[in-house]
Formats: structure tokens, sequence, C-alpha cells
């Protein structure tokens, strides 16, 4: 499987890609935010980050309606995707799900061909550690990590070696997939 890493959009512009980011015919892109994605996926990220910036969870109904399909919110289905990031602040009293999604599309985003056309078959996660694991995170991965993760469960994550916090999905046609843990 090839994996395609992007650039951490808050660190280095030119970084040195680890040993674990070559691995297994993985190519680094030095880019910043959106660049580097197919224009699709980066629009998506784009409309996500509108609502990010207003502040308002009812402003990414913008992005759910850019959706032929709508994206998996949780572990739940509530219907409507809107009404599942409600739901989902509710049960999150402590999250602000506008805040982490806001920090995970500024994190180093990870491609991963899901399916049969090899066009159109990426999904970009963020963070990349969703995918690829904690055991071989460097310095500047942890740092990520830290600006991703509260306190509390980084310690558990880092030990045990799994990312289980939010990430986020959108495929190379600009679908949004999931935002999920």
């Amino acid at each position: 499987m090839s994996l395609v890493y992007a650039s951490d959009p808050l660190g280095a512009q030119n970084p040195t890609p680890s040993p674990a980011e070559t691995a297994d015919e993985a190519k680094l892109e030095a880019d910043r935010g959106g660049n580097g994605l197919p224009q699709p996926a980066a629009d998506m990220r784009e409309a996500i980050l509108e609502a990010v910036r207003t502040g308002k969870l009812e402003d990414l109904r913008i992005a759910i309606e850019l959706n032929e399909i709508r994206p998996a919110i949780g572990e739940s289905d509530h219907g409507d995707a809107l009404e599942g990031l409600k739901a989902l602040a509710k049960q999150n009293p402590d999250t602000d799900l506008l805040v982490v999604l806001g920090k995970l599309l500024n994190s180093r985003w990870i491609a991963v061909p899901l399916g049969p056309d090899p066009e159109n078959n990426r999904v970009y996660v963020w963070p990349r550690f969703a995918e690829t694991g904690l055991k071989d995170l460097d310095a500047r991965g942890k740092e990520e990590l830290k600006r991703i993760v509260p306190e509390p469960e980084l310690k558990s994550m880092l030990e045990r070696g799994v990312y289980d916090f939010w990430r986020v999905g959108i495929g190379a046609d600009g679908t949004w997939h999931f935002l999920r843990k």
C-alpha cells in the first residue's frame, strides 16, 4: 500500500522526512494547508474551515450539503449529519467540535487508497497518525499530537501507540466521508 504524507502546516516549509515517513514507498509532500490536495478535496477542506472560522456549528451545513452522500458523523446514525454533529457536541460537552475540526484540518494528512477506482480512490485523513499509529513518532510528530489531543488522553495514547481521538476524512473527489473517533 502506498501512502502519501503532507507536511506539517504549522512546522517547517521543507521538512526532512523521518524513516517512518519514507517507509512503504511513502512520498513526502511539501505543502501548507490544503496545498498538495486534489482541488475537490481542498475545496471541501476550505468549506469546513469556513464554518470553523465562524464558530457556528450550524454553518457546517454548507459543507455537508456539498456532498452527494451524508458524511458519517460519530459512531451512530442520526439521519441528518448536522443533527449528528449537535448530538456529538452534547455527548462531548468539554470538546468544541469546531476547534477540533480546525486543529485536525491544519495537521498533516495521509492519503489512503480505498476503493476500486484508481483515479479517485484516495481518502485524505487528518491527522495522519489516525492511519500510521504513534509508535514511530519523531519530535515534530509528538508536538503536532500535543496540539490536537488533550493532555488526559495524550499520555495514554503515547503509551499504547494508538491514536484514538478525532479524525476526519475527505475523498479525492471532495466528498466529506467522516468525522469520528
